[in-house]
């Protein structure tokens, strides 16, 4: 997720879809957003260079990864992490050699960070120790990353020239699968990658996949391989997509 502005602003949101976070930030949540409204809590100044553009949250532990350059070197950039509980309690964390593109925690409950840079580094790091605890090397820069919804085990990454790469987080050596595109502007840097679980098509995983100038759907055909169908989007250069799910 992307934002503009040296100042990050925390907004408490509710968690009803996280049953395992914490409880003291699911009360203090409740008692602040009321019926279900947002409200706005306080902002917690991140970056003097105003370089701080990317932010994920993690509704288990309460934390927030926003990404920066660490201001008393030339040469590292990683994110500070902050406790939404009390925003008092923050760090730096080093992680990689060249500008980040996209963090995303784990969306199921490890505390895990997932980073991808301009060096095309790919880390995961365990943000209760600070530990990068896999790095894979992608063939070309990296835009993007996310997590599988179908798979605790899979990630991607987005790549510069509009491939997907699927890693394996216990095969650290190599990619398993890659995404080429099949319709569409080819070769774009692909700006978002957004995992589908769908029950509809046998429980079968889907994939949003976003350039700047257009997205696709990914789903898998009865060879089990990804086949794309471009989608209608509006006019405009696009930065990021996302994805609610229908729990009705």
């Amino acid at each position: 997720m992307y934002f503009d502005n040296e100042l990050f602003q925390v907004n408490n949101t509710l968690i009803n879809d996280f049953p395992q976070a914490s409880e003291h930030m699911r009360s203090t949540i409740s008692a602040i957003s009321g019926h279900g409204c947002y409200s706005f809590s306080k902002s917690v100044f991140a970056s003097a260079e105003k370089k701080a553009h990317i932010f994920h949250s993690d509704p288990f532990s309460g934390l927030i990864a926003v990404s920066k350059k660490f201001e008393d070197t030339l040469n590292q950039y990683g994110v500070l992490k902050i406790s939404s509980i009390d925003s008092c309690h923050h760090e730096f964390v080093g992680l990689h050699l060249n500008q980040i593109r996209d963090v995303a925690f784990d969306p199921h409950g490890n505390t895990t960070l997932l980073s991808c840079s301009k060096n095309k580094d790919i880390k995961l790091t365990c943000m209760k120790s600070n530990n990068t605890v896999i790095t894979y090397q992608a063939t070309k820069d990296c835009w993007s990353c996310s997590w599988s919804l179908a798979n605790s085990y899979h990630i991607y990454c987005g790549l510069q020239n509009g491939e997907v790469m699927m890693f394996d987080i216990r095969n650290t050596k190599e990619v398993i699968e890659s995404i080429c595109p099949t319709n569409g502007p080819q070769k774009c840097p692909i700006v978002s990658v957004v995992s589908i679980p769908s029950p509809a098509e046998n429980g079968k995983e889907g994939l949003l996949v976003s350039t700047l100038q257009c997205i696709t759907y990914y789903k898998r055909d009865t060879k089990n391989k990804f086949v794309g169908d471009l989608l209608e989007t509006p006019t405009g250069a696009l930065s990021s997509v996302s994805f609610e799910h229908d729990k009705s």
